[in-house]
């Protein structure tokens, strides 16, 4: 923390540097963040994030959580820590204290009662703007972005500095090794060993000359109590308040119970029906307990799941052993091969629940399963525990995969009393995967597996005549050999277990490889399944003041690491349906309600086939307070879902016209573009993300002669390509004319005839904001509004309609670090609503339109005075209204 600290203060120096030579500079302020991490702020914003990093042996990564002391304003730290791989433990200890007005003096403290090998301790200094940082070393000047090792050098002093602006002297005693790494500067504050016996210390003295603000305490730094005038609206525990029931229903009103129309199927490169009907999913992921849970439960579930317009669930993490599961850890025979009767008829119940409200179940039967010593799987005990508890030894292992196969043939083949079809007859099942978050770890050290890969890998040497290269086939992903060798591992894996549920279990529905990659290479090891999938946490963590709590999507320039929709486009192959089966951007989030109405609109545009939210509940009863996986009782994310799901599951925003297609010729499927933050990687540039909002996007393996002859892309584009392709200005608009958003103004538009929508930084924009039927002039700082029609018919001439008007959500008391990036202090119940202030207009051919509030509850609750003039009706959004839906009739 300390490392970070400094990192931080070197910072904060060259924040004061970039203001204006001459002009009087704010103090910068400093706060820690825990024990591994430090946040510059000026004007209130984040302007630097630094942290500790640390590795042992062969980039073992670790971390420090000792709790930091204060006392009369000295910052402190004091923690052993266990380094990994080496069985010994490593006594870190810092503090940090401004010792002037513009000084601010830093001590840590590194030592060992043996000597234990490493790869090495660095504070990694990282502005969140290109042009932020520079510095001076040796002589030299280095700018901003810094390349890998572009500067290695032993040192005792530095100047940070940026264009002129006054210099911030960094002085270390005794001299250290400082070093670029892709964009950041890491001062490395201990080597390759910590040598036993001795005290390795640091001294850092870092001078702005401009005046600094540390706070010691990070808690006393917060900002607190932001909410007076927020609104109490309780969502998990009394229901969801809007009902978009019938989109599961028929024509009198009688849900389509799921399956109604056959199995589902792949068409191309869709979804359809045995009976021809196209098949779209909007959905959510029910995990763990609230999966298992049975009874009155599940029925809750179900019915809250189809009042918000949804019409499938993943199930998920059924058989961790973290949450009652469906796998029995039998007394008899001390083995996991048998199920849990009881759990198992818990989640017979749940599917059945959901099936007869037209709500379908991607069934996800692996995620972290563990072994007991009836089962005979040498050192299981030494597995990782977790989602990954069987990688990397099930895709190669026999022994593993057969007791695998067992376990899949007694789910698929079990008969749901409920239903009385065994689930792999059941066509409300609509999609399965053979194994969840793909991760390929071939650091593989327990014996007897590393001795049987590696024979294995001699043997594929061997046949392709490749010469082996030894114990770094465990070590490094490359070079291509060594890829080669991995997607053939990979590649066997998944054909052998696609074709055992398909062919040997009888599993009718479409089935997928696995769901996540890092580098194109994994893409390529998931293309043999039916469909593609791809998991993706929307952050934004990396603009403005969105390092912990997230930006606003709409604010998201078309390039960079964790663009908004790269990282499911990444995964689109053209002739394949595209699903994702965990998506989101999750609580605490600031701005999380904006998310799920841009990708359903994004999803329309590019006509991607299945989206589950990960996770609707992992609880076996609703949480009362914000938590990342539960967002049952959160009022931003259920606004955002039922808006959405109204957008997605009726396809209200058109396909795109054009179609783009990135090529990945042979070169870049074993490609590593990590540098300067992968900037280079397709799913991170411009032209392919400017494409993902603008028209369709498909990906290729492959060359432009992979594009098949029946399709005629009017834009082919390669990494290279679509790097060298910035937007001009910061607008992108579709091709279909319906989405719009300005990045630099935060604001976005969806411009359907049903759906039309205004979000982002609507009252900050200091304008109203019009669509073709609508005005929003919003007061609010940040705001989702959305108009819906709720019948066929458009917008103006919709008898029925419903408003969504949605800002914040947070806990009662929560506390946030005084940039806003961080929460500090969690809070408790209730959670509270941010009140969306404004007005809004609509054209309607009704000469009478009724407004009523809708409480938490579903009932309505005050009717709202609707002023009407030339043929517009006018809806006031006032604080009192206590609401986030409103019940729109016109007569």
């Amino acid at each position: 923390m300390n490392r970070s600290f400094i990192a931080a203060i070197l910072i904060s120096v060259s924040l004061t540097a970039s203001l204006c030579w001459g002009q009087k500079y704010q103090p910068l302020e400093i706060v820690p963040n825990g024990a591994n991490g430090m946040e510059w702020i000026s004007n209130e914003s984040l302007a630097v994030s630094i942290n500790l990093l640390s590795w042992g042996p062969n980039w073992t990564w670790f971390q420090y959580n000792a709790k930091p002391h204060t006392s009369n304003g000295v910052f402190s730290f004091a923690q052993n820590v266990l380094v990994p791989g080496t069985g010994q433990q490593l006594h870190f200890t810092c503090s940090a204290q401004q010792i002037a007005p513009d000084k601010l003096q830093i001590i840590y403290d590194i030592a060992a009662e043996q000597t234990i090998p490493m790869t090495g301790i660095a504070f990694s200094i990282r502005p969140l703007s290109k042009d932020m940082l520079g510095m001076t070393a040796g002589g030299e000047n280095y700018a901003m972005p810094f390349q890998r090792r572009q500067f290695e050098l032993e040192t005792d002093h530095l100047t940070i500095n940026r264009n002129g602006a006054p210099p911030i002297d960094v002085s270390i005693s005794p001299p250290r090794k400082v070093a670029s790494e892709n964009g950041e500067i890491r001062i490395w504050i201990a080597g390759d060993a910590i040598p036993g016996g001795q005290h390795l210390q640091t001294k850092l003295v870092v001078q702005t000359g401009s005046g600094l603000k540390f706070y010691p305490d990070e808690f006393k730094a917060a900002v607190h109590d932001i909410t007076p005038d927020w609104f109490l609206y309780s969502v998990g525990r009394y229901g969801t308040p809007v009902d978009l029931s019938y989109l599961n229903k028929d024509a009198n009103g009688h849900y389509i119970s799921a399956g109604s129309h056959g199995f589902v199927k792949v068409k191309g490169d869709n979804f359809a029906f045995d009976d021809g009907t196209p098949a779209r999913f909007w959905g959510v992921n029910v995990v763990a307990y609230a999966a298992l849970a049975g009874g009155i439960r599940a029925d809750d579930i179900a019915e809250r799941l189809a009042r918000l317009g949804v019409n499938v669930v993943r199930l998920h993490h059924l058989d961790s052993d973290w949450t009652p599961d469906i796998i029995d850890r039998h007394a008899a025979d001390d083995t996991t091969q048998h199920l849990n009767a009881t759990n198992l008829e818990h989640l017979d119940k749940l599917i059945f629940e959901l099936k007869r409200r037209g709500i379908y179940v991607i069934l996800d039967p692996w995620v972290g399963r563990t072994f007991l010593p009836g089962d005979k799987v040498p050192e299981s005990d030494k597995f990782v525990r977790g989602n990954y508890h069987m990688h990397p030894y099930i895709f190669f292992d026999p022994h593993i995969q057969e007791l695998h196969r067992k376990y899949l043939s007694q789910i698929w083949n079990h008969v749901n009393p409920y239903t009385h079809l065994a689930y792999k007859d059941d066509p409300a099942m609509a999609l399965t995967e053979l194994c969840n978050e793909f991760l390929y770890n071939q650091d593989i050290r327990l014996e007897p597996y590393r001795d049987e890969y590696y024979q294995m890998y001699l043997q594929w040497a061997a046949k392709n005549g490749v010469d082996p290269v030894g114990d770094r086939i465990f070590t490094l992903n490359f070079p291509i050999d060594n890829q080669r060798f991995y997607i053939r591992v990979m590649q066997q894996f998944f054909s052998s277990f696609y074709n055992y549920d398909r062919n040997d279990l009888g599993i009718k529905i479409p089935i997928g490889d696995s769901n996540w990659f890092h580098w194109p290479w994994e893409i390529a090891c998931q293309s043999g399944g039916d469909f593609m999938d791809s998991h993706f946490y929307y952050g934004g963590d990396r603009i403005g003041a969105g390092y912990g709590l997230g930006g606003l999507w709409v604010a998201n320039p078309p390039q960079g690491a964790g663009t908004p929709f790269g990282t499911i486009g990444a995964m689109a192959l053209l002739g394949k349906p595209m699903s994702s089966s965990e998506c989101g951007n999750n609580p605490p989030k600031t701005y999380r309600s904006a998310y799920y109405v841009g990708l359903a609109a994004v999803a329309c545009l590019q006509e991607w086939d299945s989206l589950t939210a990960f996770a609707y509940s992992q609880s076996a009863q609703p949480v009362g307070t914000l938590a990342p996986y539960d967002m049952e009782s959160d009022p931003a994310t259920i606004a955002s879902l039922a808006a959405g799901a109204l957008i997605y599951r009726r396809q209200d925003v058109q396909p795109g016209r054009q179609l783009s297609v990135m090529t990945l010729p042979g070169s870049e499927i074993y490609a590593f573009h990590w540098e300067n933050g992968a900037e280079k990687a397709f799913q991170n540039t411009a032209g392919f993300n400017v494409a993902l909002e603008t028209h369709r996007v498909a990906v290729v393996l492959g060359d432009q002669s992979k594009i098949p002859a029946d399709v005629h892309p009017d834009e082919i584009m390669t990494p290279e390509s679509a790097f060298a392709q910035m937007p001009e200005g910061t607008q992108l608009r579709s091709d279909t004319g319906e989405l719009w958003r300005d990045w630099k103004l935060a604001v976005g538009m969806i411009n359907t005839p049903r759906t039309q929508v205004a979000y982002g930084k609507l009252g900050e924009s200091h304008m109203a904001w019009q669509t073709r039927d609508c005005n929003f002039a919003i007061t609010t700082p940040y705001a989702t509004v959305a108009m819906s029609s709720l019948t066929n018919d458009p917008i103006a001439s919709s008898h029925h309609l419903l408003l969504t008007a949605i800002a914040r959500a947070e806990n009662r008391g929560m506390s946030f670090d005084i940039a806003r990036t961080r929460v500090v202090e969690n809070g408790t119940t209730p959670i509270l609503v941010e009140p969306v202030v404004g007005v809004v207009r609509f054209k309607t051919s009704a000469s009478h339109v009724t407004a009523w509030t809708i409480g938490s509850n579903g009932s309505k609750q005050k009717e709202i005075a609707v002023a009407m003039k030339n043929g517009e009706a006018f809806i006031p959004l006032r604080a009192q209204s206590e609401t986030i839906f409103y019940d729109i009739t016109a007569q």
